[in-house]
């Protein structure tokens, strides 16, 4: 069913119009408290993580308020028209860029990296262009050719909104599957914040689907509310859940995590000689390149990190050499028998964290 823009405002508050008031005020509400968060807490005020989850919560504003003009119309309704466009583009295509920009820290794939950014961009430019001139079509173009644009916006929003719902689908699914393959071998707090990024996936799934049966039951109003909602409930469940996955990169690369997210840290651990002696005796480990590849908006420095060698206990046959993929400064390590991988890699995360 069409909502026919041109009708006037209703001079009481119907169940619609108490809808339309309670729904707004819940999105606005989410957008201004995800905004204050985003700004308060992110640190690097760059990159596409950054800029993705900030354009599509502020997206939330123009999409409520434009719906809210277009609803009421106190204005031109073409106004009102004009907001809600713009802030359905930043919302819709922003939250799908939210999930698309931290996929990588889960997925290796080149390949799919770039099909899912494909399919975003290719989405985004043909349904928003379409759906935006049809809209104005069928509300402004001349009487005898507006029946026909509102039949067929009739039918393209529900298309439109099946390929977005579908598009979700996939980056989603590819969070699942990710995570799924992680849970196999994770144990402990991996095993629990893998379960929260399977679980929040499903729910993301679980809400688009929602979307779609309102939509297909053809209550127009009911779904442009319930969208803006949902998806501001979305972006703060992906901003806290993406959060935590950038701390858990960060702060718990143990050999597990090197061999599930090689794409950010991958090496090998081989045993080496004898240690070489000072002269009075005492073993030493010889100095050896230790390099580290992470995400730039992780780790964006390079690090020289050099331990006392009181701190550690001394082993006299045994030395522990890491390897990865891309240079940091070399470093010079005393390694004792009680030292494990997941000790060493912490403690070169923690020096990264300070710098």
């Amino acid at each position: 069913m069409h909502f026919d823009f041109s009708r006037s405002a209703a001079t009481s508050y119907s169940p619609e119009s108490v809808l339309i008031i309670v729904c707004s005020t819940l999105a606005l509400y989410n957008a201004f408290e995800l905004l204050a968060l985003i700004i308060t807490t992110v640190k690097r005020r760059k990159g596409l993580y950054f800029w993705s989850i900030f354009l599509a919560s502020l997206g939330v504003i123009p999409y409520t308020v434009g719906w809210i003009l277009v609803y009421f119309k106190p204005t031109i309704a073409y106004v009102g028209m004009i907001i809600d466009s713009i802030g359905w583009v930043m919302l819709v295509s922003g939250q799908s860029v939210v999930l698309y920009s931290r996929l990588h820290l889960v997925l290796n794939s080149a390949k799919i990296l770039r099909a899912v950014l494909w399919m975003i961009i290719c989405n985004g430019i043909l349904w928003h262009t379409s759906i935006t001139i049809l809209l104005f079509g069928s509300t402004y173009s001349p009487s005898q050719s507006r029946s026909g644009f509102n039949g067929v916006y009739n039918v393209m929003e529900k298309v439109q909104l099946s390929f977005f719902c579908l598009q979700e689908f996939i980056i989603s699914g590819l969070y699942i599957w990710a995570a799924v393959d992680i849970l196999r071998t994770a144990f402990g707090n991996k095993r629990r914040f893998t379960w929260q990024l399977f679980s929040i996936n499903v729910l993301i799934i679980a809400m688009d689907i929602a979307i779609l049966v309102v939509e297909y039951m053809s209550y127009f109003v009911w779904e442009q509310e319930l969208k803006v909602v949902i998806y501001s409930i979305k972006l703060k469940l992906e901003f806290a859940i993406l959060s935590e996955l950038v701390k858990f990169v960060q702060h718990h690369g143990d050999a597990n995590s090197i061999s599930t997210l090689p794409r950010h840290i991958s090496g090998a651990v081989e045993p080496s000689a004898a240690r070489q002696r000072t002269k009075h005796g005492r073993a030493r480990s010889p100095s050896f390149p230790e390099t580290m590849h992470v995400e730039e908006s992780l780790f964006n420095a390079a690090v020289s990190l050099r331990p006392e060698t009181s701190n550690y206990q001394e082993s006299e046959n045994s030395q522990i050499r890491v390897r990865t993929t891309a240079d940091i400064e070399d470093c010079s390590i005393d390694l004792g028998d009680r030292r494990t991988m997941r000790h060493l890699y912490d403690d070169a995360v923690r020096q990264i964290s300070r710098s």
